[in-house]
């Protein structure tokens, strides 16, 4: 047995895509956030980058803890149901969760309840703070989350706490809020949402941020040259989200409301979002959308109306891989043939 392989499985397994589009991320390229929020972009394949993730959870959580035994400075955490403070907008599809609200940080106004927000930052990212000066020029991303904060709880200050993680130093800033972001960011949020396409990318597929930052997985699926690995309702052409009332999910197939459970396994009559395949249309029905790819044509079907030319969302998924190669079309129809719909589709495209 490889401990370090099994640790890795663990981590790796217990993965899930979140529920809602969060403010921690609504500043992020809107391609990414929208394939996020789909369940379509590649979850983490390395458990080392998952500890990392959670060790940086668990010194937020340790900072907190310190500032809450300070003798002057009063932190709540949680609010009077013992929850996490929460902002939601958009019947939920929109939300975040803050590391608590603090009083006593000014001397001036020690009533004022200002927002707390707690990171955690490697040695280079930390030291990029300090130069900067400026925890809203170092990170985008982090200042539109804090101001949607801000503005959702009718607060006017935050309290930002980083914390390195190579030697445990520790910076400080309190930043005002800035009027108009949340309303920015709902508008960007409810466009992603209810879109049934990606949107453009802000970045060429030979950009840093591209080759750099995504591994080949996510370069594929992020520029459609590969559907995603995750099969579900969120990428299927028959759901949609639902941003009135108690909102949540809808199948429109079956005319009825999918719960988490239901919209993460998906069933078989999925087909794909035609936008996530990166082939033209030939035609498309209730049930089905053809493809063509060259003089082939691939018809998306669910499992119970199959053909020779007609393949579930499964199959699609593993011949995008190999660019619908012909070769590869013959040994699914061998697989078929001799398995079953949906059986060791991974050694389609294993050489």
């Amino acid at each position: 047995m490889n401990i370090i392989e099994e640790f890795d499985n663990v981590e790796v397994g217990q993965q899930k895509y979140r529920m809602h589009l969060g403010m921690s991320g609504v500043g992020d390229n809107p391609r990414k956030v929208w394939l996020n929020f789909r369940w379509s972009f590649p979850l983490f394949e390395k458990g080392r980058i998952l500890r990392l993730f959670d060790l940086g959870n668990r010194i937020e959580d340790q900072v907190v803890d310190r500032l809450k035994q300070m003798e002057n400075i009063k932190v709540s955490a949680l609010d009077k149901d013992g929850k996490q403070y929460r902002c939601s907008f958009l019947a939920g599809h929109f939300a975040g969760s803050t590391d608590g609200v603090v009083k006593n940080v000014d001397p001036k106004n020690p009533e004022e309840v200002m927002l707390l927000e707690v990171k955690s930052a490697n040695n280079s990212r930390f030291n990029e703070l300090q130069q900067a000066e400026s925890y809203e020029q170092w990170s985008s991303n982090y200042a539109i989350q804090i101001q949607c904060y801000m503005a959702a709880l009718n607060l006017s200050r935050t309290l930002v706490v980083v914390y390195n993680k190579n030697d445990s130093g520790l910076y400080t800033e309190i930043i005002d809020a800035r009027e108009g972001v949340l309303d920015e960011m709902k508008q960007k949020a409810r466009q992603i949402i209810l879109a049934t396409a990606p949107p453009e990318s802000p970045y060429s597929p030979t950009d840093y941020r591209i080759k750099k930052f995504m591994s080949a997985k996510e370069q594929a699926v992020y520029n459609l040259e590969q559907l995603p690995d995750n099969v579900n309702c969120r990428n299927c052409k028959h759901s949609e989200p639902i941003i009135e009332g108690d909102g949540g999910w809808r199948c429109n197939k079956f005319n009825k409301p999918i719960d988490e459970a239901k919209q993460r396994a998906g069933c078989e009559q999925h087909i794909w979002l035609s936008s996530l395949v990166n082939l033209p249309i030939e035609s498309q029905g209730d049930d089905s959308i053809t493809y063509m790819k060259g003089p082939n044509s691939f018809t998306n079907a669910p499992k119970d109306q199959l053909g020779r030319t007609s393949y579930t969302s499964h199959e699609m998924k593993e011949l995008s891989k190999a660019n619908y190669d012909p070769e590869i079309v013959k040994k699914l129809m061998r697989f078929r043939d001799e398995f079953g719909v949906n059986t060791r589709l991974e050694e389609l495209t294993t050489k």
